[in-house]
């Protein structure tokens, strides 16, 4: 089984048994498409990021697990590889900093004046 036809499954899963016709729906594409990808078709990145929506995945990570899998040469499969790896790394190292920021939050709590906080995309954070 493919990766594209696994997603396909989980997806049909997450939705209950769905049909081809309602996996389509979802996925906002012509049913002829999901009936490829069923057979066992690669997914083109629309549709990846489209599954990944529905089973609450990093897009980049289907996208990666696709590719990786219908790369034509072996060069190309490994980086999607390693691609994927890096994502996984990466999304390690954010969930600590997610919860060390998390503890610094539980340390400033008592102090709701403190104001907007910058972020590094000239955000501003207001607390409720």
């Amino acid at each position: 089984m493919t990766q594209t036809q696994q997603l396909i499954e989980q997806v049909r899963q997450k939705l209950n048994g769905a049909t081809d016709y309602k996996i389509a729906q979802a996925l906002d594409l012509q049913q002829e498409y999901v009936r490829r990808y069923v057979k066992g078709d690669a997914a083109d990145a629309y549709a990846c990021a489209k599954i990944a929506e529905i089973l609450e995945r990093d897009p980049l990570e289907v996208i990666a697990q696709v590719e990786a899998e219908a790369a034509r040469t072996e060069k190309k499969r490994q980086y999607w590889r390693s691609f994927f790896s890096g994502l996984k790394q990466t999304a390690h190292a954010i969930g600590w900093l997610a919860i060390a920021a998390g503890s610094a939050g539980v340390l400033q709590a008592g102090k709701a004046d403190a104001g907007p906080l910058a972020t590094s995309h000239n955000e501003y954070y207001v607390k409720q």
